[in-house]
């Protein structure tokens, strides 16, 4: 599955605070959450979720991010915008289940 998961910062104190961070919503398919984000459908970015990563993680207990994907929000043109994923910290994942 592939989670969607809206950051107001990627700086890492920001990234271990769970007020930061929200899963918004997953998909089976990654051309499905990647339309989500760069049309920032049902105004995902809430004028304050500057980066999304879309996150596919297998099935089964302390799942890990298998491959991520970072977007950073272009406010003039109201769309995310891919971005490097060394940005952010390595074996980080961001989905909160459970």
């Amino acid at each position: 599955m592939y989670f969607v998961t809206t950051i107001k910062d990627i700086n890492k104190d920001c990234i271990q605070n769970s007020n930061n961070i929200r899963t918004v919503g997953f998909y089976s398919k990654f051309e499905d959450a990647e339309y989500t984000v760069l049309n920032n459908v049902c105004d995902i970015n809430e004028l304050m979720y500057d980066y999304v990563v879309i996150e596919r993680i297998d099935e089964g207990l302390y799942p890990y991010s298998e491959e991520a994907f970072l977007y950073n929000f272009n406010y003039d043109t109201r769309q995310y915008m891919p971005i490097p994923l060394d940005k952010i910290p390595l074996n980080v994942t961001f989905v909160q289940v459970g």
